[in-house]
């Protein structure tokens, strides 16, 4: 029952909108100041699927700016990974994150939003094939999704890649997904060593306290009955951010 408050006046019974209500008045209250500064951000930043100006000037500028000197560890080819990156703009940033984490034993699987131009899907494509060879692979057009956020598109751009990456490469431990806007921070070999001593767990990035009622179901009353099994159980999850072992996905 929400708790209201009583108020007598003359004989007569007045009740206030509950408590919460008012909490939400004050929460606006509280964004307001902000609102005219993330407009200004909005605006600001391009909304559209398109090549960066950088990146148009000269196609070798990423040769020419990005030069990464490694030297790969026994450990690094006894355990490969798998990355899924969604892209939709800014073409530049996304091939220096590809030439950043490539390593020729991992696989790489590019999903480009169906907003994105011609133009733009054809010099990733081109890039791609220029650059590396088979373990990069991009999700062809008919396949693609327009990814909009706080939907199941989301998810779909990440799942297509994971049934391309199942297909075509058969030895990698886990899945990574990356957006075309990230950039690493740690060498491959620091990430497979951190990946080892999780022993086959998932990193899930997940939270109970902010969670968005407004997303869930309604509740129904189900008949089926229940058996024990001493397999993972099969879970619902949406974030923006995971490694997955690949047990768990196939």
């Amino acid at each position: 029952m929400r708790l209201q408050r009583v108020l007598r006046i003359s004989g007569t019974t007045w009740y206030r909108r509950p408590i919460h209500l008012c909490r939400g008045w004050l929460k606006l209250l509280w964004i307001l100041p902000f609102i005219p500064i993330a407009l200004m951000v909005t605006l600001n930043t391009k909304t559209h699927c398109e090549l960066s100006e950088r990146f148009g000037a000269s196609k070798d500028e990423l040769t020419r700016l990005v030069q990464y000197n490694y030297t790969l560890h026994p450990d690094e080819r006894a355990f490969p990974l798998a990355f899924s990156i969604v892209v939709y703009r800014d073409l530049d940033r996304a091939l220096r994150l590809l030439h950043a984490i490539h390593r020729p034993h991992n696989c790489y699987c590019i999903h480009m939003d169906r907003r994105t131009t011609g133009r733009f899907r054809e010099i990733l494509e081109l890039e791609v094939r220029k650059r590396y060879t088979s373990e990069v692979f991009v999700v062809p057009e008919e396949y693609s999704f327009t990814v909009r956020w706080g939907t199941m598109s989301v998810l779909d751009a990440d799942l297509i890649c994971s049934r391309i990456l199942l297909a075509r490469c058969p030895d990698w431990a886990y899945w990574i997904n990356l957006t075309g806007q990230e950039f690493p921070l740690r060498t491959n070999w620091e990430l497979v060593t951190a990946l080892k001593l999780l022993n086959g767990s998932n990193v899930i990035d997940g939270t109970f306290k902010n969670r968005m009622y407004s997303r869930f179901p309604l509740y129904y009353r189900l008949n089926f009955s229940v058996s024990i099994t001493n397999r993972s159980p099969h879970v619902f999850y949406f974030s923006n951010l995971f490694m997955i072992y690949r047990p768990q996905i196939e």
